[in-house]
């Protein structure tokens, strides 16, 4: 596989058509995948990027850089994961180098090798239901050979994923062996109590409540209260997907008051939310103002502001490297 410009520089990512979790298998679970990534040669200036990503990430971009996307770059070493900015992971790699790639479903972590030598833990809560395996090429003359397992001798992997999957699986059987299953003090039947639960959690206040007469035999009922913050919770779900942010926000606070003081970082994610729907509609004068008045006080928020406020510079916002705040 080579980079399909050999005149000028661009970005492309090329994802295999090899699904990381095969259709109705009943032990996906317990699943570790592993590709092994050989640079052939690292071209111009080595900007090769190896990880996973959805199946409509777009794909003129090195995979890390769009939502749902997860890289690892051989110009920097970084690791990048659903936006521009990344981190210092492990070591570049260029011509000579093969890299290993461990997904693991159980852990639902994403982890390299480069020649054999664990990198570790790149990504961690990862929880796409479906990925496929991606390189993203961006100047002339790189290339690579990527073996998924179909010619493991001529290219071994480096990597004893039986011993991975024996691990992985009694970690699973160990962590539900530990679990314990809380006795109620109204009635002794669990599966009906999860049931009960279920229900209410979702909001489906009739079943609800004739589980609670049937199943339970009146010990549990469904009270008012429930309802309406159930009611109050799906009203501010709503509100953020449709960019109605400072309404969100109201509704949050109503409902547990002082929240957002002791929460500034989901507070100030909120509010870059709002600077982007302000841009997206091409209200510059209010967004302008707003941005001034927002205070990053981690490292991360100014990253984020930052990020955001790109997309001033363009005509349509959505075709921005950091496009994607507002296309979704």
């Amino acid at each position: 596989m080579a980079s399909p410009s050999q005149q000028q520089q661009g970005q492309v990512s090329v994802p295999s058509n090899w699904d990381t979790i095969p259709r109705g298998h009943s032990m996906r679970f317990l699943e570790i995948h592993g590709l092994r990534i050989e640079i052939v040669n690292k071209g111009r200036d080595g900007f090769i990027g190896i990880g996973f990503s959805v199946a409509d990430v777009k794909l003129d971009r090195l995979p890390g850089w769009e939502p749902h996307s997860y890289g690892y770059h051989g110009d920097d070493g970084h690791v990048f994961n659903g936006r521009g900015s990344g981190r210092q992971y492990g070591p570049v790699f260029g011509t000579g180098d093969w890299i290993g790639v461990i997904f693991n479903r159980v852990e639902h972590t994403i982890s390299y090798t480069k020649k054999g030598l664990d990198l570790g833990i790149a990504f961690e809560n990862v929880t796409e239901e479906t990925l496929y395996p991606t390189v993203g090429f961006r100047t002339p003359d790189e290339e690579i050979i990527a073996n998924f397992g179909s010619d493991l001798e001529a290219h071994p992997f480096h990597g004893d994923f039986d011993a991975l999957r024996r691990e992985a699986t009694q970690k699973l059987y160990s962590k539900i062996l530990a679990t314990r299953v809380p006795q109620t003090s109204k009635s002794q039947d669990v599966v009906g109590e999860l049931v009960f639960e279920y229900l209410k959690h979702h909001g489906h206040w009739e079943s609800a409540a004739a589980v609670a007469k049937d199943v339970l035999g009146g010990a549990s009922e469904v009270p008012a209260s429930a309802r309406e913050e159930a009611a109050a919770l799906k009203q501010v779900a709503e509100d953020v997907v449709t960019g109605e942010i400072d309404k969100a926000l109201q509704g949050v606070e109503k409902l547990v008051p002082g929240v957002w003081k002791s929460n500034p970082r989901v507070l100030f994610a909120l509010q870059c939310q709002k600077l982007c729907e302000l841009i997206r509609d091409h209200k510059d004068e209010e967004a302008l103002l707003f941005a001034k008045s927002l205070k990053p006080t981690t490292p991360s928020d100014d990253t984020l502001l930052n990020e955001v406020l790109t997309l001033f510079a363009y005509l349509d916002p959505s075709t921005a490297p950091a496009g994607f705040f507002v296309r979704s």
